[in-house]
């Protein structure tokens, strides 16, 4: 044990028993339960310590303990409770102090304090994710778990944090798994590095120490998959609310997700860390905005792997998968609400805090993490997902009402949003990992000079279908466009040099989301056949083809088709795939 620890406390104790508190000093006092988990009870054979610090700075009590340490009590392990007098340590309400137990195992005498092999267990505000408690007056009661071993470590994390706004910075290390994006729905229990300090109005380095304290099945070396994440506290109340930001380093290379780590015993450097996410308060707090519902499992549904829901502020499904953190504005892990007699899962998600309001159009998407193993859900290869889609309106998207809005499974198998009939929710798409894309010009065919004039919108769809399209399939276009086929979409409008029959060259993205009745797709040699590339005039914005609208299509002809334009299909690979030889061309009137 430490000497000048033991002289210190020493003096505590001495002053403890000599001292009847000042005249009118409020007595404060400390009581409390400890708990040790069954897993852990074996490890923590030694005597069991309470210890009160001055400072919730886990670095400056490994440090300097004598001057962090102010009071140290033996814990009754026949009882597992404590309660003892704060004043005569100089504690007053409205003190904040840091609070932490321990089994120490190798105690042989003297003053006692954790060191590698002990049981260690502090409190968190699970609210705040303080580490910090605030005395009130009269009796303070709280419950510790010891359920962390002290391991001989010393890790350190370095970085940079962006941004141009100052305010205090809470940055922890967190070795857990996210159920939603609420700051405070982390499990404390994966904490394993946490630090305060102040940033001002530039970019800044930071450093954070991680704490040997780990609970053993989050403990390996390297640690796996931290995540570093920045609360911008910029009211300096010490806890996530409104107006405050979260930040994380980025994996700009994978989907723009936060990014984990692994942490080797020594120093680690991350990517910088970025503001994405602004903590809201609910924009009309007396009718919160509830999504509720049911949504279809996917056919061999294993409640081994979690299911989430998502809410994305987008109407372009692939920039759910390319720009996550600024397109999701909601997720939560509903995988406890499966139910396997019907065969689905249930949500009541209040969106009031997510930014979201009444009128925004959005995208809401499950996806099923199959090789989920901690930490951020994302969607990779061999995943399922599906979206809440309008089969009647080809849409992806759905607006948001004030109040409650309802996902309603009907008996004949068809979903309702907020009481419109038409809609759909299964998880019927399959991850691949991909980069491919088609590259396509317009040709102006049939359209007139007005219709095909610069600026006009056309929507453009890549689609499979292993039956062959014929013209006779254009003229009932809308009702054979599957949108479960839909592999990619596009926006474009019209823009060609003066005179010119043919525009310049536009790309549709493919989604990641391939729909998974396609049959035969390798994953490690990506194609897809049977692809049809298909568009039309869309004069009314409404982004469906309507009556009157001019039909193009990706065509071909020759003598077996007696020199007529027809539908032609291509091969789809990995890849920019470029239609060089033949456009798609203005042919059909819808």
């Amino acid at each position: 044990m430490n000497s000048r620890i033991f002289y210190y406390i020493i003096i505590v104790l001495i002053s403890a028993a000599i001292s009847c508190g000042a005249p009118g000093e409020i007595n404060t006092t400390l009581s409390g339960n400890i708990e040790i988990p069954g897993t852990l009870s074996g490890s923590a054979a030694g005597p069991l310590f309470i210890a009160v610090s001055k400072s919730d700075n886990i670095e400056s009590i490994m440090n300097d303990p004598v001057n962090s340490i102010l009071y140290v009590s033996a814990i009754d392990r026949s009882k597992m409770t404590f309660s003892f007098s704060l004043s005569d340590a100089g504690l007053q309400p409205g003190d904040t102090v840091f609070l932490f137990a321990f089994a120490d195992n190798d105690y042989s005498g003297g003053i006692p304090y954790p060191t590698p092999g002990d049981v260690v267990g502090f409190y968190v505000n699970q609210e705040t994710l303080s580490t910090g408690f605030r005395l009130s007056e009269d009796s303070n009661n709280v419950l510790i778990n010891i359920n962390r071993l002290q391991y001989d470590i010393s890790p350190e994390i370095i970085g940079i944090i962006d941004g141009d706004e100052a305010g205090d910075i809470i940055l922890i290390a967190y070795a857990g798994d996210f159920n939603s994006l609420d700051f405070t729905d982390l499990d404390t229990n994966a904490i394993i590095g946490y630090k305060k300090f102040y940033k001002s109005s530039a970019p800044c380095l930071y450093s954070i120490k991680v704490m040997p304290y780990i609970q053993p099945e989050k403990y390996s070396m390297p640690i796996l998959g931290v995540y570093i994440i920045a609360l911008l506290d910029k009211n300096g109340n010490g806890m996530p609310d409104s107006g405050d930001s979260i930040g994380f380093p980025i994996n700009g290379t994978d989907g723009d997700y936060p990014m984990a780590i692994n942490i080797a015993n020594s120093v680690n450097s991350t990517t910088t860390i970025y503001f994405k996410k602004n903590i809201t308060d609910p924009v009309t707090p007396e009718n919160p905005m509830i999504l509720t519902g049911t949504l279809d499992a996917p056919t061999g549904y294993d409640p081994g792997k979690p299911m989430f829901l998502i809410v994305a502020k987008s109407s372009d499904p692939n920039e759910i998968f390319t720009n996550m953190l600024d397109t999701v504005k909601y997720f939560q892990n509903i995988t406890a609400s499966y139910n396997s007699t019907s065969g689905t899962f249930s949500f009541n998600e209040d969106l009031s805090s997510s930014g979201l309001v009444a009128g925004d159009t959005v995208m809401i998407m499950a996806l099923w993490d199959k090789d989920f193993t901690g930490g951020f859900p994302s969607a990779t290869s061999g995943d399922t997902v599906g979206f809440i889609q309008n089969k009647n309106a080809y849409a992806f998207t759905v607006q948001l009402n004030s109040g409650t809005n309802t996902v309603v499974k009907e008996s004949d198998g068809s979903y309702t949003f907020n009481t419109v009939a038409g809609y759909d929710f299964s998880l019927k798409r399959t991850i691949y990992e991909h980069a491919a894309s088609i590259k396509f010009k317009l040709e102006q065919g049939n359209l007139s000079a007005t219709e095909f004039a610069n600026g006009n919108l056309v929507q453009v769809i890549a689609v499979y279908d292993s039956t062959p399209y014929t013209l006779a399939t254009y003229s009932t276009f809308k009702n054979n466009l599957n949108m479960d086929n839909i592999i990619g979409s596009a926006k474009v409008l019209i823009e060609h040099d003066l005179s010119a029959t043919v525009t310049s060259r536009y790309t549709i993205p493919i989604m990641p989301a391939i729909p998974s009745g396609i049959p035969g797709i390798n994953p490690l040699d990506f194609s897809i056949p049977d692809i049809y590339i298909v568009g039309f005039l869309d004069t009314n914005g409404n982004g469906k083809p309507d009556t009157g609208e001019k039909l193009a299509f990706y065509y071909k002809n020759s003598i077996a088709t007696f020199f007529q334009d027809v539908p032609d299909k291509i091969t789809l690979v990995d890849g920019a795939n470029v239609l060089s030889l033949k456009n798609v061309k203005f042919s059909q009137t819808y």
